[in-house]
C-alpha cells in the first residue's frame, strides 16, 4: 500500500477532466494513471517506478501464498 501512496504523490499531474491539474487526485484520476510512462499532462510519469514495484510485490506476496496453499493442501491429504 505504501507504494501507492509514494506513486500517488510522485504522480506529476493531469487528468480525464483538466489536463493541466497537478498531482494525482483519488476522486479525479485512475490508479492505471500512475502506470503510464507519461502522466497526462505529458510530463514524465516518476509515479511510474513505485507503482511497477506494487504490482511486483503482489505478485510475489500472491505466489507465496499459493506455495503456500499448495503445500498446506499436500499436507491435509497425507494426513487423511
Amino acid at each position: 500500500m505504501i507504494f501507492i501512496v509514494i506513486a500517488s504523490l510522485v504522480y506529476p499531474g493531469g487528468s480525464l477532466l483538466d489536463k493541466n491539474s497537478i498531482g494525482f487526485g483519488w476522486s479525479k484520476n485512475f490508479l492505471s494513471n500512475l502506470f503510464a510512462a507519461k502522466a497526462i499532462n505529458g510530463a514524465e510519469n516518476a509515479g511510474r517506478i513505485w507503482a511497477i514495484g506494487l504490482m511486483e510485490s503482489w505478485f510475489c506476496i500472491l505466489d507465496d501464498l499459493r506455495r503456500l496453499f499448495a503445500v498446506a493442501r499436500v499436507s491435509f491429504v497425507e494426513m487423511t
